[in-house]
């Protein structure tokens, strides 16, 4: 080979491989590396929540003292969620304030809880003292007084998970040593007990559902929300209370 021709070989590899060192820096100084791709979408929908109830209208007929009636009331979800169950009292027509007058001479017993001397003069808890009556001719003479409780306004029930049906109890006991009030409504009151009387009344309530670990009385609730009721106290005036939203 002669050396011209190897000289122009020698710069043509020359061109040739500055060309390539170029195209390197190009390609680095791009960024072109290599990569793939796959599409994709967001999508998604709210859950519900949805309670089905039966058995909740309860009547206690015709009790006598000492008798105690049971009734059961179903409950259903039927939302996408667990969902925790409640009992919520109203008190639009004060019905639920007349109740907590009756003292020792009613006891509820809702979901195994016993609500026992309704009473809403005292707090909650405050113990019992004495006797009922230290009258002889009382049917209540020498009767120990219970604990005075009252009946909450809500009650926590049970959680369900979804499709889950369950039940629970509500009872109701006239004590043993009443002896009047024959044909009466369960929730009347005694006489000048409220400023203006208390007129007898259902006893209405709610079965509520909430997201589980949801606070009946969270703020964040906004409609659902359970609104808190005050108690009117006997021998007060008293004014229609928040209501159930």
């Amino acid at each position: 080979m002669s050396k011209r021709k190897f000289a122009r070989i020698a710069a043509v590899l020359t061109t040739l491989a500055a060309t390539m060192a170029l195209i390197g820096v190009a390609v680095i100084g791009t960024g072109a590396y290599f990569t793939d791709s796959t599409p994709g979408a967001i999508t998604g929908n709210l859950g519900t929540v949805v309670v089905a109830v039966s058995g909740q209208d309860i009547n206690f007929a015709n009790l006598m003292p000492g008798e105690t009636q049971t009734q059961t009331v179903t409950v259903r979800n039927d939302g996408t969620g667990n969902e925790d169950i409640y009992l919520a009292f109203k008190n639009d027509n004060f019905a639920w304030s007349a109740v907590n007058d009756m003292g020792q001479y009613g006891k509820f017993v809702i979901a195994g809880n016993t609500y026992d001397n309704l009473n809403n003069r005292y707090a909650q808890g405050t113990p019992g003292s004495g006797v009922m009556s230290t009258n002889p001719a009382s049917g209540c003479y020498n009767v120990p007084r219970v604990a005075i409780n009252y009946l909450p306004h809500v009650i926590s029930i049970f959680t369900l998970t979804p499709g889950q049906t369950s039940t629970f109890n509500v009872s109701f006991t006239v004590n043993p040593c009443m002896t009047g009030g024959q044909g009466s409504t369960l929730w009347g009151t005694a006489p000048g007990d409220f400023s203006p009387p208390i007129a007898a009344a259902p006893l209405q309530y709610v079965v509520a559902a909430f997201q589980p670990g949801v606070n009946p009385n969270d703020q964040m609730n906004g409609a659902g929300k359970i609104a808190p009721l005050g108690l009117p106290l006997a021998t007060d005036s008293y004014s229609p209370p928040a209501t159930f939203q």
